[in-house]
């Protein structure tokens, strides 16, 4: 992202393996399941930080599906309704 001239995060993060990652039980055969959390930013910095998560999660994933994993049919990843702060709106 940074060679890319987006910078560094924004906010601290957590990228989150799921399912048979999780679980340390994949195998060939393996989709992703992921999901991303991000830190609390102001409501100044809310719109960019979204923006920045969401581009890194695309990234993440289509290089993760080049490498094998296969993207999860139920779209259970990070980029599926991204919007992933530590706040729940609710």
């Amino acid at each position: 992202m940074r060679a890319e001239g987006l910078g560094p995060p924004p906010a601290d993060y957590c990228w989150i393996n799921m399912g048979s990652a999780a679980r340390y039980e994949q195998t060939f055969g393996t989709d992703q399941d992921n999901a991303l959390i991000y830190a609390d930013v102001s409501e100044k910095k809310r719109n960019k930080t979204y923006s920045y998560f969401e581009k890194f999660a695309e990234k993440v994933i289509n290089n993760l599906a080049k490498c094998g994993f296969d993207k999860c049919e139920d779209n259970i990843m990070a980029t599926h309704r991204i919007g992933g702060s530590l706040t729940v709106n609710g």
